[in-house]
């Protein structure tokens, strides 16, 4: 699930980098790569909540690593 701050921020990156939908489904799967493959592994996880923060991590950064090159183990 998306909050709405992560929603805006998704819209606010888009805006300024002037996208088109293309675009935009291309930043929803980045912001979601990981959690793809990370899901499974969590047994029993029904929903995850993505957050403003955890959408800027991921944008600025694909690849996932937080500040410190440590991988964020939540949304």
């Amino acid at each position: 699930e998306f909050t709405r701050g992560a929603l805006e921020e998704i819209a606010k990156i888009a805006m300024a980098r002037e996208t088109g939908v293309r675009a935009l489904r291309s930043m929803f799967e980045q912001v979601l790569l990981n959690l793809r493959y990370d899901l499974p592994s969590r047994g029993g996880t029904e929903s995850i909540m993505i957050d403003e923060d955890f959408v800027q991590d991921r944008l600025d950064n694909p690849l996932g690593d937080g500040e410190h090159g440590q991988k964020r183990e939540t949304a």
